[in-house]
């Protein structure tokens, strides 16, 4: 036999229809042939259809227990909450903006007294040269140099001064004004 498109065609339906009446027959014979097994399977089928029912049944009866008016509540509340974090958020925001703001100010102030404690230990440096270069006078020198100053400066003087310092000072001082300036000191 030669296999034609014809004859293939012809095999191929013959098998589809035998298969189709097979398998035809076995379903309506099936019942009949074990009747045990059939009753088992439409047993089965049967639970299952009553679970589901009775699961969509549970599902119903929830969602009918929910009114419009519980709904309402429910999406009113959730926009409360909302509403309170939406205020909480533009309340920390506005708390942020001062933090940065009062760090900015305070950046700035430390700034400012570096640069004041820079220019004090200038001013430091100058007064201590300074101060060595007076108190490096002898004694018949600095006396009418102190004894014209007056009493603030000369206690200013005083109060930087190391203790041989004060001690000179003191020394080429008159006793009215070293005893303002140690009443002064032991305030």
């Amino acid at each position: 036999m030669k296999f034609t498109k014809k004859n293939i065609i012809i095999i191929a339906s013959v098998s589809v229809g035998v298969l189709l009446i097979g398998s035809l027959l076995f379903y309506f014979l099936f019942p009949s042939i074990n009747p045990e097994k059939f009753e088992e399977t439409v047993q089965q089928v049967e639970e299952q259809n009553a679970l589901i029912a009775a699961e969509n049944e549970s599902i119903k009866s929830q969602s009918g227990n929910i009114s419009n008016t519980d709904i309402r509540t429910i999406e009113a509340r959730y926009n409360s909450k909302i509403d309170s974090m939406k205020t909480l958020l533009t309340e920390l925001n506005l708390e942020k903006n001062e933090y940065l703001t009062q760090k900015t100010d305070l950046a700035e102030k430390v700034k400012s007294l570096e640069n004041d404690l820079t220019q004090l230990r200038e001013y430091r440096t100058n007064f201590e040269d300074e101060l060595k270069g007076v108190l490096n006078l002898d004694d018949k020198q600095l006396s009418p140099i102190i004894q014209a100053m007056k009493i603030e400066k000369v206690a200013e003087l005083y109060q930087n001064s190391n203790t041989n310092q004060k001690q000179k000072i003191l020394r080429n001082l008159d006793p009215s004004k070293a005893a303002i300036i140690l009443e002064g000191v032991f305030k």
